[in-house]
């Protein structure tokens, strides 16, 4: 008898966290699940770690090491679960991660379902009320709008998904990124579902100060890659309207930041001058649509606006929020 649900892990040099990953998976509320478990090609420890739980809902897959979009589509074409949720290996879920998301799916039997809120601080911990949450149907139009807002923390991640709905519209992560793959997946699924149920309840724990993390690293490539996992997806788009145009200028703009940020603290300024000017450009022709958008926050209005002056300002406060973010990560 197939499992309810197949948890993909993907995994790569992941020692210092995958023991807390899999112990919060394996105390799942709900316990019909197969746990599917891709090791990477790590060259740590990790292996070991994963070989020292002993738990017949576990599936591990040793493979060559390709890259995380890769690595997740494996886990989609083995898993024989009617619905699927990704969780990455340096994060953790809380013990009733399944069960909330199959209580949203229920609601309106949706394609895809996702909470909109992540615990990433200690301090989030502290404050998070578990029953005091509401709930949201949206369309495939207002899910893009939702995704692409700066508001939220995106991967695939944090989110239950038919596993027939995937095969149905051959929906699988694109492999040519290294990130950006968990937003591109997410809008095309939100694109094709037939409704997305949110919640804002808090039921991820998510790291932002991995060493190895791709949104950790101080790396342009990075940014390069976001931006074309952006151009991907405004290509594909089969639903857009006024409100998702805007989000997906905010989120190139925020993007245009982060390279910013990057290059301001690296030691390779004057090598990548000609494409810092051409990121101010890109800043100008985009910022001003944004700052007569009825859909732009005064608080992004406003950064905006210091970053069109100078992108020094807004790179100094990204390295103090950074610091700070970093040393109160869960």
């Amino acid at each position: 008898m197939n499992p309810l649900i197949s948890i993909i892990v993907p995994v790569y040099n992941s020692e210092k966290y995958i023991k807390k990953c899999i112990e919060s998976i394996l105390s799942q509320t709900v316990t019909d699940f197969e746990l599917i478990i891709l090791n990477d090609g790590s060259t740590d420890h990790s292996l070991d770690v994963i070989s020292s739980f002993e738990d017949n809902r576990i599936v591990l897959i040793n493979k060559k090491n390709t890259g995380v979009a890769n690595t997740r589509n494996e886990g989609i074409f083995v898993a024989k679960g009617d619905f699927i949720t990704f969780v990455d290996s340096d994060d953790w879920v809380s013990d009733d991660y399944l069960e909330h998301l199959l209580m949203l799916q229920g609601i309106n039997d949706s394609d895809m379902c996702m909470t909109s809120k992540v615990y990433m601080s200690k301090s989030d911990i502290k404050s998070q009320k578990t029953n005091n949450f509401k709930i949201d149907l949206l369309s495939p139009i207002d899910a893009t709008a939702f995704l692409l807002s700066p508001k939220h923390i995106v991967g695939c991640w944090n989110k239950l998904y038919k596993k027939e709905f995937l095969k149905k519209n051959k929906i699988i992560q694109n492999e040519s990124l290294y990130s950006g793959e968990g937003l591109n997946f997410s809008i095309k699924c939100a694109q094709y579902s037939n409704s997305v149920t949110v919640s804002n309840k808090k039921i991820y724990f998510y790291r932002k100060n991995v060493e190895n993390s791709a949104t950790s690293k101080l790396d342009l490539n990075m940014v390069l890659n976001n931006l074309l996992s952006l151009e991907i997806i405004k290509s594909e788009l089969v639903f857009s309207n006024e409100h998702v145009l805007s989000m997906f200028r905010l989120f190139f703009v925020n993007l245009l930041f982060t390279g910013f940020f990057i290059i301001d603290y690296s030691c390779y300024k004057e090598e990548y001058r000609a494409l810092y000017k051409k990121w101010k450009k890109d800043l100008y022709s985009n910022g001003g649509c944004l700052l007569l958008s009825k859909y732009v926050s005064v608080r992004f209005k406003l950064k905006i606006i210091l970053g069109m002056l100078t992108p020094h300002i807004v790179t100094t406060l990204t390295y103090i929020k950074r610091k700070i973010q970093y040393k109160n990560s869960v």
